[in-house]
């Protein structure tokens, strides 16, 4: 909708990439989707990209009159791998703005660079990435503010990861990826998630193969179902999907949802709000 001003009244979010660990392309999963973590935020002038997995590759970049930012929840290989596979970083003339709430933009840009060069890597492009401008977290908050109010959590994840939260126009997105919920959590993730209009939860395991995967830092399918139907959310979308969970075990772990505002993530999937 649009305001007597002209200015857009709204936030959006497409899900670039659903599943996790690794991509995972066949037939028995092609309706969720295969690629690995990536999810992106607008609003009318800010696009917020959250992770790069191998679902960053779809990520248009070309939204010159839009500021451009990068956060990574943490840098375990799937939200970051498809990274330099976005063609359109090396022909973006506007900077691309780099953070992590989990680490200091140094930090963040050595951790890509060693990732990103041999011998894990061909030789060293980022010299040739005009584009990319690190900066710390705080310095995002500072910046999309006050249309946009961005914060993050830590989570329950090996190695530490963060969640995130966008505020517009009164309209609350909250994503919620590689973390292992467990009780102590519950009031901080509460209030963190609180009138939420959308909430991103990893499911990557049901409640039986949490059982053999404890301290994997995931959680499971039957949590958000509890979660949603717990706390003041709206509306939750499991992703984060396991490599080898086809599109028949997600749809029949959709039936047995309780909570009618709860789903399942879909790769290339849009929400307004």
């Amino acid at each position: 909708m649009h305001t007597k001003s002209g200015s857009f009244k709204m936030i959006s979010i497409t899900l670039h990439g659903v599943r996790g660990s690794t991509p995972s392309v066949n037939p028995d999963n092609s309706g969720y989707g295969g690629n690995t973590c990536c999810l992106e935020v607008q609003t009318d002038n800010k696009q917020i990209v959250i992770d790069a997995g191998t679902g960053f590759g779809s990520v248009d970049l070309k939204k010159e009159h839009k500021d451009t930012y990068l956060l990574f929840s943490h840098l375990h290989h799937d939200h970051i791998q498809g990274l330099l596979f976005n063609q359109q970083l090396f022909t973006r003339k506007s900077q691309l703005f780099v953070a992590s709430g989990l680490m200091s933009a140094s930090e963040l840009k050595k951790h890509l660079e060693t990732y990103f060069s041999p011998p894990f890597f061909p030789p060293n492009v980022f010299v040739d990435l005009k584009c990319l401008h690190f900066v710390d977290f705080d310095s995002v908050v500072k910046n999309v503010s006050p249309n946009l109010q961005v914060m993050c959590i830590d989570l329950n994840h090996p190695g530490g990861a963060v969640g995130y939260s966008f505020l517009c126009d009164g309209k609350k997105v909250v994503v919620l990826l590689d973390n292992e919920f467990t009780e102590t959590q519950e009031q901080k993730l509460s209030i963190f998630c609180d009138n939420a209009d959308l909430l991103i939860w990893d499911g990557m395991f049901t409640e039986k193969e949490l059982l053999s995967k404890r301290g994997w830092g995931h959680s499971s399918i039957e949590q958000a179902d509890q979660f949603t139907k717990k706390f003041n959310v709206k509306r939750t979308v499991i992703c984060h999907h396991a490599p080898n969970r086809t599109d028949e075990e997600i749809d029949s772990f959709k039936i047995k949802l309780t909570q009618e505002n709860v789903e399942f993530g879909a790769e290339n999937s849009e929400f307004v709000l």
